[in-house]
């Protein structure tokens, strides 16, 4: 648990890191969006305020996630990493609705907005901010494999839809220097499509955790209980919890003359040798019953 303690204070300290790079993007997009009236690059700043806030949000869900267990909580905390994670997935959804209901209203208001004012300055805030989001993302994501850890995973991905939504933006002001200036509206809804693609991504594997989904198939538990000679069948197999932080129950059934502390040493043995075969595996409850007979 140490050592778990560690990792998750080490994660925190690559979030703030994170935090600081991302806040002066989001001020740099947000700031020159306005002053040059680009509905794309202002739309791509608000993304990265998100990316701000999300890091926060996921600093937060990580120190909770390093509680050691207690009364109140015998299974520990980890599951706030998955709920900091769920979070930083809930906050794009609604960041793509802000989005998108501002790229809508422009279309629809029948009002003349004059195009963007595109030079080599726009192209070179984009690409700069761009170089920012790859250098955060390839140091989040490294760090994520590292630590094991959720909410750096989670904010990885953010930060890669970021960078997604950067390069849809040079296109946009490709086009806009062209001679089509609608088409910087219309991006700005592709871009909130691509938020929230980035948000559906990140909350689905940890909703499962959340929800208690199942880790492991039965099959694939079985196949390692039933190796031990002393296991004559298994079932009733459960999985939950996080892929770093698995709970397994199951009924195992032996030779009814077996002694009790013989079921008992069987009991750890079944414990030990899922915890080595399966990742991630921290709990296991074994529950013996004896073999039917034949009478």
């Amino acid at each position: 648990m140490a050592g778990n303690g560690r990792r998750l204070r080490e994660a925190q300290r690559v979030l703030m890191w994170v935090f600081v790079a991302n806040a002066a993007v989001a001020a740099a997009k947000v700031m020159y969006g306005r002053y040059i009236g680009s509905a794309s690059i202002t739309a791509d700043g608000f993304h990265s305020v998100s990316d701000s806030a999300s890091n926060i949000v996921g600093w937060i869900g990580i120190g909770l996630a390093a509680r050691p267990r207690d009364a109140d909580h015998p299974y520990g905390y980890k599951k706030f990493e998955s709920f900091a994670a769920a979070i930083i997935g809930l906050m794009l959804f609604g960041l793509a609705i802000h989005v998108f209901s501002a790229a809508a209203q422009r279309l629809t208001s029948g009002r003349v907005i004059p195009p963007p004012d595109v030079t080599s300055w726009s192209f070179g805030i984009v690409l700069l901010t761009m170089g920012v989001n790859a250098l955060v993302m390839w140091y989040e994501r490294r760090a994520s494999l590292r630590l094991h850890n959720d909410v750096l995973v989670a904010d990885a991905m953010h930060t890669r839809g970021d960078l997604l939504v950067s390069a849809s933006v040079i296109g946009t002001l490709l086009s806009v220097r062209a001679g089509f200036p609608m088409l910087d509206t219309a991006v700005a809804a592709v871009i909130a499509i691509l938020i929230a693609v980035t948000g559906y991504e990140i909350v689905k594997p940890n909703f499962a955790a959340l929800c208690d989904r199942t880790v492991f198939p039965s099959a694939c538990v079985n196949e390692v209980v039933l190796a031990l000679p002393e296991v004559r069948g298994c079932h009733r197999v459960r999985t939950r919890g996080r892929r770093d932080d698995v709970h397994i129950d199951l009924h195992v059934t032996v030779d009814g003359r077996m002694s009790v502390e013989s079921a008992h040493q069987l009991s750890h043995a079944i414990e030990q040798q899922l915890k080595r075969e399966l990742p991630g595996v921290s709990d296991v409850i074994v529950h013996i019953e004896p073999e039917e007979r034949d009478r």
